[in-house]
């Protein structure tokens, strides 16, 4: 009896194992920083990965091309795991995915820490969201890429008449991130 009670726990290990295994896939195409094509033909964009090319500024724009650089260098002679979440159609023409190469790097969460990309996400698409969340805190807490000139709070100049000088207050009771 406890045997076969073993024996159903594995074979049902084994078919939920074999449900959620992913295919290896071959990239045809890097369409753009976070658009791809895979070579059935089937166009995936990236989940949580936000449009750096956006922003009009000169050096976000030099690593929107950085970006897509990046991935072409990852993506080439290499073969990545489709990873859907909940919500997979973008458009009628493209899905929404994560892309983990063969040797485990999720891609969409370096595009994020090495600051070439921002992120963003829906409600819906959150498996990894705490791990592209915390990918943009460290791409802001080292100042890489586009985060090179961000603050996390920016000083609010009071100007005090008495001492006749200029102080800098953070509103830490009102001011919430």
């Amino acid at each position: 009896m406890m045997k076969k009670a073993g024996l159903l726990i594995v074979l049902m290990i084994l078919i939920t194992l074999s449900l959620n295994a992913q295919q290896l896939m071959t990239v045809k195409s890097v369409v753009d920083f976070n658009r791809i094509v895979l070579s059935n033909g089937e166009k995936i964009i990236l989940i949580g990965v936000c449009a750096p090319e956006k922003q009009p500024e000169a050096h976000v724009l030099f690593l929107a091309s950085k970006a897509i650089k990046y991935m072409k260098s990852v993506l080439r002679n290499n073969r990545v795991y489709v990873i859907y979440d909940s919500v997979k159609q973008a458009t009628f023409e493209s899905n929404y995915a994560y892309l983990i190469t063969e040797d485990g790097e999720n891609l969409n969460e370096s595009l994020i820490k090495k600051g070439l990309t921002a992120f963003s996400i829906t409600d819906e698409n959150r498996m990894f969201k705490r791990n592209l969340k915390y990918a943009q805190e460290l791409a802001q807490k080292f100042k890489k890429g586009i985060w090179e000139h961000y603050q996390e709070k920016p000083p609010v100049e009071v100007y005090n008449s008495r001492k006749h000088q200029t102080i800098n207050k953070i509103f830490d009771k009102w001011l919430k991130k």
